[in-house]
C-alpha cells in the first residue's frame, strides 16, 4: 500500500514517506540534463558561474522582512522565514532547513543513516570523504547552482564547497535555504524590497517571452512563478537518484507529483484563488490541474533521462536490469495518467511517446533479461518527445470541464491502478485535478469537516487500497460515479 495520502478534511497531502525525499536523505542527482560538470570536492576546485553570490536565510530573518509572527492578508506573506526555520518538537516544520544536518550522525543534529550510507558508498566506489563535503549529496541537502541561464554552465555545483560564492552570512548548514530555491541574492535583495519589483522586472524584460531567463541572469532571481521553471526546480533533486547511491542503501525516492509536492512547503503559494494574469502564469480555479499537468510533463521526460542512463551506465551508474526495471516502472507511472492530458493538449507527441513507450516495453520484458541498448534507444528518442511538453501543458486552455474530463478518463483507464507505480500517480493526480474542480465548483468543501463532497470522499478512499486489486479498480469506478 502507498505510505501517501492526504490529510483530512482540508485537500492537503502528508507524506510520510516524503521525509526521505530531498531534504530527508542525501540525493544524488541533479535532473535531467543537468549534469554536475564542476563535480571536483573541497578546495582547488573550479569556481563555477553564478549570477551573483549566494546570500543565505539569516540575510531573510528580519521583522521587517521575512521573519513577521503571523502572516499579513497580502502575499507575500512576510512569514516565509518563521515557517522555514520553525520546528515542530525536534522535528523541522520545512525539511529543507533539515537536508544539510541530515547527512551528518545523530551526534551531530542528524541521522546516522547517511554516514552508514557514506562508508558503503565509498567502500563500492573507492572513494573517502564525508557526506557533508560531498558534491553529490550537497547538490540536493545544500544550496545549488541553478540548471538556467548563467547558471547552466555549472548546473548543480553545490556551493556549500566554493567560498568565492558565499556571502558573508551563507552557512551551509542552513541546507536548502531561500538562495536554494530563489536563486543567488547578491544582486535582486535590495531591489525586491519594493512591492512587486520582481514582478514589474520579468514584464520589462519581456515576460512569457524570455523574461524569466533574462530575470535569472541579470538579477540572480528566479521566477518561481513561471511554471515550468518550477518544475524544473523542484524536479531536479524529487526525481531521480544513481544507483551507486541505492547498492549504498539510500532509500529511492518516493513517487513525485508537482502539486502534493509543493503543497509540503510551508510558505509556498497556491494561486487557485486568484485572477488569471500574464505575471501569474496558471493563475485560477484550473491552478492545481495546471501545476498537475506541468509537474507530469517534466517527470515524464527526466524518468525517461533516467531510463537512458541506467540503460547505458556511467559514473555512478551501473547498466543492469533491475535497476532499469525500477525506472521504467516509475516513467511508466508517470505516463498511465499524464497521456490523458498530452493526448488533449499535443496530441502528435502523445502519439510519438505511445510508440516509444511500446518500444520500451519491448526492451524490458516483465521476465526475463532486459535489452539494454534497446532501451537506451528508446528511452533516448521518448525523452527527445517529451523535452518540449512542459511549455505547452502550462499554456494550453484548460476549463473546468476539461478538469472533470481528466479525472474520469484517468477513473476509467483500466491502466491508471494496475500498478504501485500507477497507482501512486493516480492517487496524486485526481488528488490535485479534484482540488481544481472544487475550486471552481465549491470552494468550501476544501475545508469541510467532516468532508461531504463525494468526489472527495472517493479520492480519499483510494488511498487506503492496494494497487492491483478488485477493489482499487471499484475505487476508481467510485470517483467516476462521484463525477456524474
Amino acid at each position: 500500500m502507498s505510505s501517501v495520502r492526504p490529510d483530512r478534511p482540508a485537500l492537503r497531502v502528508v507524506w510520510v514517506s516524503m521525509l526521505l525525499a530531498g531534504a530527508g536523505a542525501f540525493v544524488s542527482t541533479t535532473g535531467g540534463s543537468r549534469r554536475v560538470v564542476c563535480a571536483q570536492d573541497g578546495p582547488g576546485a573550479a569556481v563555477p558561474a553564478a549570477p551573483g553570490k549566494y546570500l543565505g536565510a539569516q540575510t531573510c530573518d528580519s521583522a521587517a522582512c521575512h521573519s513577521k509572527p503571523e502572516p499579513r492578508e497580502k502575499p507575500p506573506y512576510l512569514t516565509e522565514y518563521t515557517s522555514w526555520s520553525a520546528m515542530d518538537g525536534d522535528v523541522p516544520y520545512d525539511r529543507h532547513s533539515y537536508a544539510w544536518r541530515r547527512l551528518r550522525g545523530a551526534d551531530k543534529g542528524g541521522d546516522d543513516r547517511s554516514p552508514e550510507m557514506m562508508t558503503k558508498l565509498n567502500a563500492l566506489e573507492g572513494t573517502k570523504g564525508l557526506a557533508e563535503q560531498s558534491q553529490r549529496c550537497l547538490s540536493c541537502h545544500g544550496v545549488s547552482v541553478h540548471d538556467y541561464g548563467v547558471g547552466a554552465k555549472n548546473p548543480g555545483a553545490a556551493v556549500g564547497l566554493h567560498k568565492a560564492l558565499q556571502g558573508a552570512r551563507f552557512r551551509p548548514e542552513e541546507g536548502v535555504n531561500c538562495d536554494g530555491c530563489h536563486g543567488p541574492a547578491e544582486k535582486w535583495i535590495k531591489p525586491h524590497e519594493k512591492e512587486d519589483w520582481t514582478i514589474a522586472e520579468w514584464k520589462k524584460l519581456g515576460g512569457p517571452q524570455g523574461g524569466s531567463q533574462k530575470l535569472y541572469d541579470q538579477h540572480g532571481i528566479y521566477y518561481s512563478k513561471d511554471l515550468v521553471l518550477w518544475a524544473d526546480q523542484c524536479v531536479r533533486c524529487h526525481l531521480k537518484i544513481d544507483t551507486n547511491m541505492l547498492e549504498a542503501g539510500h532509500p529511492d525516492l518516493v513517487p513525485f507529483e508537482l502539486f502534493s509536492h509543493n503543497q509540503q512547503v510551508p510558505h509556498w503559494r497556491d494561486y487557485s484563488f486568484e485572477a488569471p494574469a500574464p505575471e501569474l502564469p496558471g493563475a485560477g480555479p484550473e491552478h492545481a490541474a495546471r501545476v498537475w499537468r506541468v509537474g507530469q510533463a517534466v517527470a515524464l521526460r527526466e524518468a525517461f533521462d533516467q531510463l537512458v542512463v541506467r540503460a547505458k551506465g556511467g559514473a555512478h551508474d551501473k547498466p543492469d536490469g533491475g535497476h532499469v526495471r525500477a525506472a521504467m516502472a516509475r516513467a511508466t507511472g508517470h505516463w498511465v495518467v499524464a497521456r490523458h492530458a498530452v493526448e488533449r493538449a499535443a496530441p502528435e507527441a502523445a502519439r510519438a511517446l505511445a510508440g516509444h513507450l511500446e518500444a520500451l516495453r519491448a526492451a524490458v520484458p516483465a521476465e526475463g533479461e532486459v535489452d539494454l541498448p534497446g532501451v537506451a534507444t528508446a528511452a533516448q528518442a521518448a525523452r527527445a518527445a517529451a523535452a518540449g511538453l512542459a511549455r505547452p501543458m502550462a499554456d494550453a486552455a484548460l476549463s473546468a470541464a476539461d478538469v472533470v474530463a481528466l479525472m474520469k478518463a484517468i477513473a476509467q483507464d483500466p491502466a491508471s491502478g494496475a500498478t504501485q507505480e500507477a497507482a501512486d500517480q493516480t492517487r496524486m493526480g485526481l488528488y490535485a485535478l479534484n482540488y481544481a474542480r472544487l475550486v471552481a465548483k465549491d470552494p468550501d468543501a476544501l475545508s469541510a469537516d467532516p468532508p461531504a463532497d463525494e468526489g472527495l470522499l472517493a479520492v480519499y478512499a483510494l488511498y487506503e487500497l492496494e494497487a492491483g486489486t478488485p477493489a482499487f479498480t471499484e475505487g476508481l469506478r467510485a470517483v467516476a460515479r462521484a463525477l456524474e
